[in-house]
């Protein structure tokens, strides 16, 4: 077969090419790219760092409040005394009663009203993330995704991505269960603060998920998610949120490394 003797020496030269750039680090498809579209996805790892470190924070403060009425178990309680607490509704998780408590105690200098459980921690994750304690359903845009029973993991993937997910979003999951035991299925909302979205799931950060009324970051199976009726996304407007992102000149908390990587070993 006829061949160009031009190309061995140009394949030789793409090959010690490619082996300098593995060696460096470079991505070839990173060199390839134009600089506008690099900046876009490190605006948006700080972003994350950001937020992820923010809300580790606010677990980190539950748990403060529960050590501070004596709880150690290791998570922290959205309830008026620190404690576990079984039930979704009650004084004991009103979020505008804990909110006043822990500002007696000196852990915070504002209160959330309205809420109780996970519909009150998300009221409180809002006001805080944002620093603005009107953001609730009313004041946000919502998108809503409804459960058939051809419905796949895939086709809600597809929503999440089609209405623009973003971390520091709020989730609402809609099902119907029977709380009381009477043979009729009640509504039943589950509020939670969207991080990423995973292959496993929902990286999330919410209150009550285990029914003890604890705040944590964790991941929603996407069986679960799958077992509602429907799904909510609401975002805040832009303005509102990127007015929240940090100037170049502030330094990097140490957190940040750790945040870091766990944004880039999350898979997609």
């Amino acid at each position: 077969m006829w061949r160009d003797k031009r190309i061995a020496p140009a394949r030789a030269a793409a090959a010690l090419l490619l082996a300098i750039l593995l060696l460096t680090g470079i991505s070839p498809r990173a060199l390839a790219a134009p600089p506008e579209e690099l900046v876009p996805r490190e605006e948006q790892q700080l972003r994350f760092e950001r937020w992820y470190e923010e809300m580790e924070d606010l677990v980190e403060l539950f748990r403060r409040w529960s050590a501070v009425n004596g709880v150690y178990d290791g998570k922290g309680y959205v309830t008026t005394n620190g404690k576990p607490f079984k039930l979704s509704v009650g004084n004991e998780c009103y979020i505008g009663g804990v909110t006043a408590n822990m500002k007696k105690a000196g852990l915070i200098d504002y209160t959330v009203a309205g809420g109780w459980s996970c519909n009150g921690f998300a009221r409180f994750a809002l006001a805080t993330l944002y620093n603005n304690s009107r953001f609730w359903r009313p004041e946000m845009t919502e998108n809503v995704y409804t459960m058939s029973l051809f419905s796949r993991v895939s086709d809600v993937r597809a929503f999440f991505r089609s209405a623009d997910a973003r971390v520091g979003d709020m989730v609402a999951i809609l099902g119907y269960t029977d709380f009381d035991g009477d043979g009729v299925k009640d509504e039943y909302f589950h509020y939670m603060i969207y991080i990423r979205e995973t292959g496993e799931g929902l990286l999330v950060l919410d209150g009550n998920f285990d029914h003890d009324n604890a705040a944590q970051i964790h991941m929603v199976p996407w069986e679960f998610l799958m077992s509602r009726e429907w799904v909510y996304l609401y975002h805040v407007s832009d303005q509102d949120y990127y007015s929240i992102d940090k100037t170049e000149d502030e330094p990097k908390e140490p957190e940040a490394a750790a945040a870091a990587s766990a944004w880039q070993f999350l898979p997609k």
